[in-house]
Formats: C-alpha cells, structure tokens, sequence
C-alpha cells in the first residue's frame, strides 16, 4: 500500500507530460456522472466523474497536443506524429456525452470521436449490461454481467426480455437520464459544431467472438450504416465491443476495413506507424482515475508502475 500511495503522489508534482512517449495516445471515456452520484452502485466503474473529467481534459489542453482521430490516423500513415498527440474517444453512445462532457469540450475546443450502438440510439432503450447491473442492484441476480461476456447478444437479450419488464418500474428518472442512449437530434446537434465525429460500434454491442461469422458481418454492416444514415459522415471509423485480445479476429478486421477508415481495440497502449490502423490501441479512463492517476495512465511510467502495482491493480485497470 505505501509503494501504491507513493507512486501516485508523485503523479501530483511529476512533469509526466514531459515524458517522451515515442507514438499518440488514444482515451477511452464511455460516459461522465455527476459529482454526487459517482458512488452509487449502479453508476458504472468505467464513468468518470464529472470533476475529474474537467481536470483530464484541461490537463489535455494545457500540456497535450489534442487532435481529433482522422487527424491520428494521417500523422500515423506520413510517420509525422509528436508525443504530444492524443485523441479523446467515446464508446456506447450515452447521452451524458451531450449534456455533460461535451460543454468540457467545448470549452477547450478539443475534438473527440464517439462510437454509437446504433440499436440503442434508434430505438432509445439502455444498454443490456446497464439492465444487468440494475437488476443487480435491485437484489435480481438472475443475470451476470459474465453472461454478457460470454454468450451471445441474442441469448442475453432473450434473458433480459423475461425478467426487465417485470421490473422496469424501479427504474428512477436519474437512473434513465444518466444511463440513457444519445437522441438523434443530440448527436446532429454536436455533429454540427464540427467538433465531434462519430462511429460504429456494432448494432446490438454485441462481442464479436460470441457470434456467428454471419452475425458479426451483420452487425458492422448494420452500424456503419446507420451511423452514416444518423450523421451524414461519409467515412466511418470502427471501435470493437469490449476490444480485448481474442474479442475479435483477423476476419472481423478484414470486413472492417472495406467499410471503415480505420478502428479502434479496448487493448491498452500508445500507437505508432508500426500499429496496425484496424486494431489501434487505447487507454481506458474510468470512475478510479484521479488526476494523478490518470497522469500515470497516459504516460510511460504506467508501465513502470505496473511492475510495483501489478497488473490488476484497481488504481491502473485497463477498464
């Protein structure tokens, strides 16, 4: 514990950004929850809290070069990228992403790219892992947030049909409107600013490794599709559900790529010329993440302090 308490006080003084990380780093958000709900058991771990979200993004701004993902992805193909360049993505689709983290942004006129779950956002229902989660903190535990992991989105969703409707009713308004999808109208309105872009994240958010190869075709398609439909963006970048080792293959990479300028993985680290485009990789930023650590978390000394922490810490999880 003192070695853990050491190294993260000296995040808090340490000129992190001065470490010269030889390839651009790309974020991770999913969604921001306000200051006094970020303790809630159904807020889930992979939010930020909106204080801490401000403190990240005007740390970006004052000593990082932030660029928005087309951008990335032309420094990476010339070989001409600087250290200092990082890229703010956002996967799901929350609807907190319009009305709390995008006047952060706004302020300090960074770009970011957010991946939509088309499904979610056309028919404005939540997410199948925030049903479970729920459902668990409501005392139900029919369902685990494993059998999302592990099965596919069809059988998992067959699950949630018999038991959600039962209990839906215990859903609060703060509930919905934290954990709600983006409307179409939310994203046109941050699309026209010209500072946010959008991408696909499958159709259902489903993992592709749970799927039939037809399904996995149908899924991308599906979201590219939409996306494209909802945004008017002519070229569309790709973010895999969960985006571990083994959550997608060389063939779910190979169809992405006829139909996306590039795409974006959950496997932690900076990217460089050597990075393969269809399989980028990403720091995850989540509720743990205090300035200090998030410091660590986009510098190299993460992978230093991933030898005194280990590698499962809950200060420096991938997400």
């Amino acid at each position: 514990m003192k070695i853990k308490l050491y190294f993260l006080s000296l995040s808090n003084f340490l000129p992190l950004h001065r470490i010269n990380l030889q390839g651009i780093k790309i974020l991770t958000y999913h969604g921001v929850c306000p200051n006094d709900l970020f303790t809630e058991k159904w807020i889930p771990s992979y939010f930020v809290k909106l204080s801490e979200f401000k403190k990240q993004i005007e740390y970006v701004a004052k000593y990082l070069k932030p660029i928005n993902l087309k951008e990335a992805i032309r420094a990476l193909k010339s070989r001409r990228f600087s250290s200092k360049m990082v890229v703010i993505t956002f996967d799901d689709g929350y609807a907190n992403n319009f009305y709390l983290a995008f006047p952060v942004l706004k302020k300090y006129s960074i770009p970011a790219t957010i991946f939509l779950a088309s499904k979610y956002i056309e028919k404005q229902c939540l997410f199948p892992f925030d049903k479970i989660r729920l459902l668990n903190c409501w005392g139900l535990r029919n369902i685990a947030m494993i059998d999302y992991l592990n099965n596919p989105i069809s059988q998992l969703n067959y699950q949630l049909s018999q038991i959600w409707h039962k209990h839906k009713h215990l859903l609060t308004e703060k509930q919905w409107e934290i954990l709600r999808p983006l409307t179409i109208e939310e994203i046109r309105k941050m699309k026209l600013t010209g500072l946010i872009d959008f991408g696909a994240h499958t159709h259902s958010h489903c993992i592709l490794k749970n799927e039939s190869r037809d399904t996995r075709k149908k899924e991308i398609a599906i979201s590219v599709k939409r996306v494209k439909e909802i945004t008017g963006q002519y070229e569309i970048p790709f973010s895999y559900p969960n985006g571990q080792i083994g959550d997608f293959d060389k063939e779910d990479k190979l169809y992405v790529k006829n139909l996306c300028y590039c795409a974006v993985s959950g496997i932690p680290g900076y990217n460089n010329y050597t990075t393969d485009l269809f399989e980028l990789k990403r720091y995850c930023i989540g509720l743990h993440h205090s300035l200090g650590v998030f410091k660590l978390e986009i510098s190299d000394i993460r992978q230093i302090a991933s030898r005194f922490l280990g590698r499962k810490s809950n200060y420096l999880k991938n997400g």
